[in-house]
C-alpha cells in the first residue's frame, strides 16, 4: 500500500496469540503491534472466573 498511495498503513495483529513465539512470528512477518487480550484476560489480577469467552456472549 506505501508503494502505491505513499500512505503508511500500521498492521495491528489481533487473535491466535498464545505463545511468545507467536508474538515474535507476526512482529517478524511485518506486524507493527501485536493485541494479547486474552493474555490479560487470564491473569489472576483480573477479577472473574479465569477465561474469557467474548464480547458477544452472555456467560
Amino acid at each position: 500500500h506505501f508503494k502505491i498511495s505513499g500512505r503508511y498503513v500500521p498492521i495491528i495483529t489481533d487473535g491466535g496469540m498464545r505463545t511468545g513465539g507467536d508474538i515474535c512470528k507476526a512482529l517478524a512477518s511485518g506486524a507493527d503491534a501485536v493485541m494479547i487480550g486474552s493474555a490479560f484476560a487470564r491473569a489472576k489480577e483480573v477479577p472473574g472466573k479465569g477465561y474469557h469467552r467474548g464480547m458477544a456472549t452472555s456467560e
